[in-house]
């Protein structure tokens, strides 16, 4: 387990710096689909749920992607193995899973049901397999009727191999507390870099 010590005035080039270079390294294997193997497999079920718990919720910036589909509530990760960092420059969150029993918890977010056509967009935007690596996760999911359920959604987890070397560029998300777990909330009022803690990763 190592410290994730901030990092300020870190600038958006760094990032993209890091991805043009993958994406020269994979010029000859990206293509159509490329981020999303199992399409076959996809395009065997009319509609899949897919639980968000960052820029794609409503009112933030990539909501666009799933706008149109149907918004079936919101909820939790059955699950509380999950860690939280808000990447510095991009304000975006990355969620991966941890085993350092103090630090994480479950992640709050939203369930949508989408077409295979708006998964493969997902992918294409998450970078699955790279940055990213879709999963899927049981979600405690309060739809918009009050009724409860437990849902298996895909879920979007940062994949340790990328984030680990790039730690310094992530601060620790909000971390919220009800009278039974602990969770992870991705807001639009982010903590001022200046005044974060290290984040423990793993």
């Amino acid at each position: 387990m190592a410290d994730i010590l901030p990092v300020s005035n870190l600038k958006l080039t760094e990032i993209e710096e890091d991805l043009e270079k993958l994406a020269e390294g994979m010029a000859d294997v990206i293509e159509e689909g490329h981020y999303t193997k199992d399409m076959p497999e996809l395009n065997q079920k009319k509609h899949h749920y897919v639980f968000v718990y960052g820029t794609l919720k409503k009112d933030f910036a990539n909501h666009s992607i799933i706008r149109s589909q149907l918004m079936v509530g919101c909820g939790y990760t059955t699950s509380d193995c999950f860690i939280m960092g808000i990447e510095k420059s991009a304000r975006f969150p990355v969620a991966l899973f941890c085993q350092d029993v103090a630090a994480r918890a479950k992640l709050y977010g939203e369930v949508y049901r989408v077409s295979p056509f708006e998964i493969r967009m997902l992918d294409n935007l998450e970078s699955n397999g790279v940055l990213y690596k879709r999963y899927p996760l049981s979600i405690d999911c309060c739809q918009s009727d009050g009724k409860k359920q437990t849902i298996y959604a895909w879920t979007y987890i940062g994949l340790s191999n990328w984030w680990k070397s790039r730690t310094n560029r992530l601060e620790p998300a909000m971390l919220c507390k009800n009278e039974q777990f602990k969770y992870y909330l991705y807001t639009k009022k982010e903590q001022n870099p200046k005044d974060v803690e290290p984040m423990r990763y793993m």
